[in-house]
């Protein structure tokens, strides 16, 4: 099938089109410009354009793109200068477009940018769902949730009553059959799958690799398939609940069966964009084939983006075939053809690595289907200089490194020694010199190291931990079943029973005790001090909970202080990660038993609070696995490669058909199935070596054989040798391809002049623009090497100067820090630990956490009454606090349209748990109180300085809000000429600008580490961004109403519980998170913030009663922040405290 080139301002955008965009080649960027096309040339509004992406993250990046893109486009327009749109404004001048026309549209669209129908495919399955309620005759008053407990029931109830039925008389075959066969992944599955067609031709059930299984199983498996899945259909019905899955395959259902559901979705769009198509699956395709190829009228725009070699979601079942099914079904391909991203010598270096010339009949993708297209190079991208006596030298982009030419027979563990070292070492050069990236100095986060598997990483990370350059081990998983969990379950067991010999010996066999194996056989001193500990540790538990519990042990076993000598951020950062889960399970779990349990159960659950956190904010080398750097870019990248390897299972799925089959018994993997495997190895390595944008650095070092090729073990199956040679095994194939590269990227072939012209047109460009012209001397472009192709690497033969791309100087040390020892400060606190350091008040503190102090005043009869009291019930201060948190950031996620049904759903548990009215009529007077407090709320005026704008405006479009959004702040080290700060520095800081915050006293604990917490609520409003945070304080124990919360008595609130101190910390959070994630100048993401808002729920009425609204001054803002990251000044405090007055 032959592609056309894309032009972005150009193409004509007609029917249905596929848009393959190879990484880096401007994807977003041409979105973009197609938008704006279909605004201002086909006439569509903003909110008829439907756009669909694969994450949430993507939905975000495209809706700010596009305000930035129509807020610049309009302000080019009107001053009528040249800008970025040059391209787009001379296309609709040859059309003879009328500007004001031009500029009416976009206006238009600007102002309804909030109705902008941008989702992910489960956002716009859930939407289709809730508005067309009555069109598709279903009924959606669902949340999305854990359905653990639905599976688990419907999974016991079909077994145990169909399994005597099945089998009668016959209970070892009823045994065999329920523990040998993976019934609740059986159910899992089936659940997921379309209904579209029956389910027993989409799975099937073998006793292994060739036989079927017995009739009557066949016949079980196949009931099971059907009534479990109606059972546990209707358990998650019951319970209200919806899994994603479940919003895909409903949707499709109803699109495929309901004719006025379809018409009616397709009538509300006149135009389709489907970003990441690669990654789609059949339903989802069947979704967008159904609403828009098979559109009778067949003349809206749709066009479907995606790149085919960046489809390595397999596991989440993507399916290349289905993207290629729909290539053909839609048979009008574009592409785009130009890389902006990566410097010319890597773009040159991917182009020879991927070309199909001399390869097996499959190409470097070992998929006939799948070609590729060499890509064109943007010259001004630079590649890494070396500076040097105020000249630059330009390094290689692209390097291949192995030992193909080399005769020694190596074994598998000295060729990882031998790569792990080469890595380090060069990392370790990179940073010693002066190495410019983009005008700057290359800092350790410009550097990663990619992945398979994140262990594949861990003797280069020893190498460079030895060098004493730190890493960053990212990471999806679960904090609840890591290591540092099972080793702080086995110590909270042997705190619930010291006396047990056995649990104390486990518990001291932990990193958190860290005795030694001759501690535990011999040393019964040792045993016998670990028993004191934990016996006075489960004391302080009774006491004081579980943070104190652990952090006495912690400080008794010396756990910190001895893991930061050997790098141990990782377990400390899990450890707290785990304590403060833990902690928070305090008002609803009181014993040690019961949080064991709670552990235990939550192993399983998916959550994103037991995500895996950063252990550090600090510029490190980072370590990804090729999924995740996905969407990613670094300036030098480093490829593992690996052997896939293949395990035995119980399920597999054929690409080809789409059908899962289940097996009784482990099997190996079918042999279809371990060529699709290889197949997508070849993408990841393609995803991996496009993550760089200025080096990329390919290490193949392979065991061989006794003609010298890859052995099949230990080189001969990895993703670099099959993409160099087109087929899945076959050394001498290998050594042809390795050939190949080195001939087609020499010195004197065509790539290599073609980039270093590229270099000097590159530098000539950057003169132009720069105050700081790179200077680069003839000898340094005639030495200039584009492509490092090394051949020579001997392990017993191999020195540190063997890989050093430059000798080091010897008194240039630029290494990133050492790991140090620490005191227990490096542990994050919050918000409320530093409220813990304060020296005793005189007046008590009333925070949402406890209850307010009885007053001794005369109970007076009030007109109101408080809907929050009454809705507390018999539930304790701190857990309904937590719920009435709970309640509003669900009315506030995205996901999520009807705030009404929340809270009727609210009240449900609350008649049910906790408030017993003694009447119907007294009932039905609480629900109408609290949707009158909640429509209060909404529809209060909140912020002074935008007085039309109230909270039920968030509604139109919930993607401008983020609930519960959590921060980190990084507390760095101080530089040169300031000091630690300190937690009573923090208060001398706040004070020095407001005097408001004399009252302040925080203890002299230094503040290291970050500072954790969660926003209630970010949104959106009014052109600037603003925080809210709910609070459901009462003012009098006895008699607490609403109209107590006067200014006077909001403002007593705010200063008796520090909220000051918190609403700072947030600003100064959120001005962070603005500068990263909207790409701003450092130091100037405050600009963009309103201000923050605490609303006091017990008080709030429409005229914004109990509101406090704060925006500190900008010099406060930007002292805290500066002091957090750079340490403390005095002299520059005094000096900023000055200037803000």
């Amino acid at each position: 099938m032959l592609y056309k080139e894309f032009d972005a301002a150009t193409t004509p955008i007609e029917g249905r089109m596929l848009l393959e965009a190879s990484a880096g080649t401007g994807k977003t960027y041409s979105l973009m410009r197609v938008l704006l096309r279909l605004l201002v040339e086909k006439g569509i509004e903003l909110d008829r354009i439907l756009v669909v992406t694969f994450t949430n993250a993507a939905t975000d990046e495209l809706s700010s793109r596009l305000r930035s893109n129509l807020t610049e486009l309009i302000e080019q327009i009107r001053l009528n200068k040249s800008g970025s749109f040059n391209d787009l404004l001379d296309s609709w001048g040859e059309k003879k477009y009328s500007q004001d026309i031009i500029l009416e549209k976009l206006q238009t669209a600007l102002n309804k940018i909030d109705d902008a129908a941008i989702f992910t495919i489960h956002g716009f399955c859930q939407r289709i769902l809730q508005d067309f309620v009555f069109s598709s005759k279903g009924n959606y008053d669902f949340e999305i949730g854990d359905d653990s407990n639905a599976k688990d029931k419907a999974l016991s109830t079909f077994l145990r009553t169909n399994l005597p039925k099945a089998y009668p008389g016959y209970p070892t075959e009823q045994l065999s059959l329920a523990r040998d066969i993976p019934w609740e992944d059986i159910l899992t599955t089936a659940a997921g799958l379309s209904r579209s067609m029956p389910l027993t031709r989409q799975m099937k059930l073998m006793k292994d690799a060739n036989q079927k299984p017995e009739d009557e199983t066949t016949r079980f498996f196949e009931t099971f398939i059907d009534q479990a899945t109606k059972l546990y259909e209707e358990n998650k019905k019951d319970e209200r609940l919806f899994t994603f899955d479940d919003l895909l395959i409903e949707a499709e259902e109803r699109i495929v069966k309901d004719p006025e559901f379809t018409k009616a979705i397709q009538n509300l769009y006149g135009a389709a964009l489907i970003d990441e198509f690669q990654d789609t699956d059949p339903i989802q395709y069947s979704i967008f084939k159904h609403l828009f190829l098979e559109d009778p009228e067949n003349s809206k725009p749709v066009i479907f983006v995606g790149d085919p070699k960046q489809s390595i979601y397999r596991f989440r079942n993507a399916s290349l075939e289905t993207y290629l099914l729909a290539k053909n079904e839609i048979n009008n391909p574009y592409q785009l053809v130009k890389n902006y991203r990566s410097t010319p010598g890597i773009i040159a270096g991917v182009n020879a690595y991927f070309n199909p010339e001399g390869k097996g009949s499959r190409g470097g993708f070992l998929n006939q289907a799948l070609s590729y297209s060499p890509v064109k190079f943007n010259k001004k991208k630079l590649p890494l200089l070396l500076e040097k006596d105020g000249k630059v030298e330009p390094l290689s982009s692209f390097a291949f490194w192995s030992n193909a030419d080399t005769k020694a027979l190596s074994n598998a563990e000295t060729l990882r020694d031998m790569e792990a070292i080469a890595i380090a070492e060069e990392i370790e050069s990179l940073l010693k010199e002066n190495v410019l990236y983009d005008g700057r100095r290359l800092r350790p986060s410009d550097i990663a190291i990619l992945v398979a598997k994140r262990f594949h990483a861990d003797k280069v990370i020893e190498e460079l931990r030895r060098r004493g350059i730190r890493t960053l081990r990212s990471s999806n998983e679960n904090v609840l079943c890591s290591k540092e969990a099972h080793e702080l379950k086995s110590v909270l067991e042997a705190m619930y029973d010291p006396r047990d010999t056995r649990l104390v010996a486990a518990a001291q066999a932990t990193r958190i005790f860290g005795d030694s194996l001759n501690d535990l056989l011999n040393n019964d001193a040792a045993s016998a001090q670990a028993r004191l500990l934990l016996e006075n540790s489960a004391k302080i538990y009774e006491k004081s909970g579980i943070i104190a519990a652990v952090s006495n042990l912690f400080a008794g076993a010396k756990t910190e202080e001895r893991l930061l000598q050997y790098g141990g951020e990782r377990a400390l950062t899990n450890y707290q990660h785990i304590l403060e889960l833990l902690h928070q399970q305090h008002n609803t779990i009181d014993s040690l038993q019961g949080l064991l349990r709670w552990l235990k159960q939550e192993q399983k659950k998916s959550n994103d609070s037991y995500t895996l956190r950063r252990e550090t904010d600090s510029d490190v080398v980072r370590v990804e696995t090729i999924h995740s750097s996905k969407g990613l870019q670094y300036p030098v990248v480093y490829y593992l490669d690996r052997p896939i390897s293949f395990s035995k299972g119980q399920k597999f799925r054929d690409d080809a058909t789409g059908v899962i089959t289940f097996y009784e018994t482990e099997q190996k993997a079918p042999d279809d199935f371990i060529e699709k495997s290889y197949e997508e190895s070849m993408r990841l390595l393609y995803v991996a070596m496009t993550r760089a944008t200025a080096r990329v650095v390919l290490p193949y070092f392979f065991k061989k054989t006794k003609n010298g090729a890859p052995h099949g073990s230990v080189g001969g199956k990895n993703p670099l040798a099959q993409a160099i040679s087109g087929e899945t095994s076959g050394g001498l194939a290998i050594i042809g391809g390795l050939n190949r590269l080195r001939e087609a990227l020499s010195p004197k072939e065509a790539s290599a002049r073609e980039v270093r012209k590229a270099l000097l047109d590159g530098i000539s460009e950057y003169n132009k623009n720069s105050a700081h012209p790179l200077m680069l001397s003839e000898k340094a472009l005639n030495a200039y090497t584009p492509f490092e192709i090394r051949f020579d690497f001997e392990p017993g033969k191999y020195g540190d100067s063997e890989v050093s791309f430059r000798q080091p100087p010897e008194h240039l040390d630029l290494r990133a820090g050492r790991g140090e020892k620490q005191n227990r400060s490096w542990i994050s606190s919050s918000f409320t630990s530093l409220l813990r350091t304060m020296e005793a008040q005189d007046s008590a503190v009333i925070t949402d956490e406890s209850e307010a102090l009885e007053s001794e005043e005369t109970v007076a009869e009030s007109k109101e009454e408080d809907v929050l009291e009454v809705l507390k019930g018999t539930q304790s201060a701190a857990e309904f606090g937590t719920k009435v948190h709970e309640l509003l950031e669900k009315i506030f996620d995205k996901n999520f349209h009807n705030w009404k049904n929340r809270v009727y759903k609210f009240l449900d548990d609350r008649f049910k748990g906790y408030v017993a009215p003694e009447t119907e009529e007294r009932k039905a007077e609480i629900e109408t109180k609290t949707e009158e407090f909640f429509e209060n709320l909404f529809e209060a005026k909140i912020l002074p300085s935008a007085p039309g704008f109230h909270l039920s405006q968030l509604f139109k479009n919930l993607k401008d809000c983020r609930p519960e959004l959590k921060f980190m702040l990084s507390v760095g080290a101080p530089i040169k000429g300031r000091e630690r700060l300190t937690a009573s520095l923090l208060a001398e800081t706040l004070t020095a600008f407001d005097s408001r915050y004399k009252d302040f006293h925080l203890s002299e604990l230094d503040m290291r580490g970050y500072l954790t917490g969660s926003i209630d609520l970010a949104f959106a409003a009014d052109g600037k961004y603003w925080v809210i945070d709910w609070k459901t304080n009462k003012i009098d124990y006895r008699n607490n109403t609403p109209e107590l919360y006067t200014p006077e008595a909001v403002n007593a609130l705010m200063k008796n519980n520090h909220y000051e101190l918190q609403l700072a910390l947030y600003l100064v959070a959120l001005k962070r998170m603005l500068e990263v994630r909207l790409n701003l100048p450092e130091g100037t993401g405050y600009k963009a913030i309103g201000g923050a808002v605490y609303c006091f729920l017990r008080g709030i009425d429409r005229n914004a009663r109990g509101t406090y609204f704060e925006r500190p001054k900008d010099a406060l803002i930007e002292c805290l922040d500066d002091f957090l990251k750079n340490g403390f000044s005095r002299e520059l405090l005094e000096s900023r405290a000055k200037g803000a007055v």
